[in-house]
């Protein structure tokens, strides 16, 4: 007994620190965290929206003054071109030179004189103008003189006239009064002539068809009128050379009246 006993005790001694041990070890209590219920947090009325404080970025003094390299104005280009001798294009103004104002002299190279079944050969010379009135108008004025061998005979020829043309151009309606003088007698009235010209640079080229309507103290000398020619320009100065027929006729008598002439001369532009 008394071995059971002491063996008994021993046992508790060894079992009451292994006890105390796993009280010691027990497992922890679970930490539960409570959460804090969201509080309202005020809000600052003042306050605008993003859209009401997003203030608009002012512009740069770049972007604000115009760039010096901007084309300049008309005046300054105008100003440019002037210093530098360039011409101008003024506004509306024709591609094609300007027509100009201009003074002919020239020497009948061949004049030929038909009245009836005969004919004359003679030479002379001559002096013409045309000078611009305005864009659409000019004004005309010629006179020659020739000398026939066979028959001694003097023509002397006045015509002064009007003109409607188009801008820059010598083509246009002409209006002219015409006189004749044939030794001691005398035919004159209007004429009428329809004029066209075409410019290749410095070469002009025209013909123009026409009707005469002259009266004598006897009767009235009618017909037709053409002429064709060329002008070459250097300058103010010209050369031209060109042809002119008419053939007339008196209304009464019948007889028939064809003077031709070849012209050729030298021309001032001003």
């Amino acid at each position: 007994m008394p071995h059971s006993l002491h063996t008994t005790l021993c046992a508790l001694m060894l079992a009451l620190p292994a006890v105390a041990l796993a009280q010691e070890e027990a497992p922890a209590e679970e930490v539960v965290v409570e959460e804090m219920p969201a509080q309202d947090v005020p809000v600052d009325e003042s306050a605008t929206p993003a859209e009401e404080a997003a203030v608009p970025a002012e512009p740069t003094e770049e972007a604000a003054a115009p760039t010096e390299e901007a084309a300049p104005p008309a005046e300054e280009a105008a100003a440019d071109a002037s210093a530098t001798g360039e011409p101008i294009a003024e506004e509306g103004a024709a591609t094609a030179a300007a027509l100009r104002s201009r003074i002919d002299g020239y020497s009948l190279v061949k004049s030929d004189l038909k009245i009836g079944p005969g004919s004359d050969d003679g030479d002379g010379y001559g002096v013409r103008a045309l000078l611009v009135a305005g864009e659409h108008s000019v004004a005309t004025a010629e006179y020659q003189t020739a000398s026939f061998s066979k028959s001694g005979l003097d023509i002397d020829q006045l015509r002064v006239g009007m003109g409607v043309t188009r801008a820059n151009s010598a083509t246009g309606l002409y209006v002219e009064f015409d006189q004749i003088d044939l030794e001691d007698e005398t035919a004159d009235g209007p004429g009428v002539h329809g004029r066209y010209v075409v410019a290749f640079g410095p070469v002009e080229v025209h013909g123009s068809l026409g009707h005469l309507w002259l009266r004598d103290s006897n009767e009235q000398i009618w017909g037709p009128e053409i002429s064709a020619g060329a002008a070459f320009a250097f300058g103010s100065f010209g050369v031209f050379a060109d042809y002119r027929m008419s053939k007339l006729e008196a209304q009464d008598s019948g007889v028939d009246v064809e003077l031709t002439d070849i012209r050729a001369g030298v021309r001032f532009y001003f």
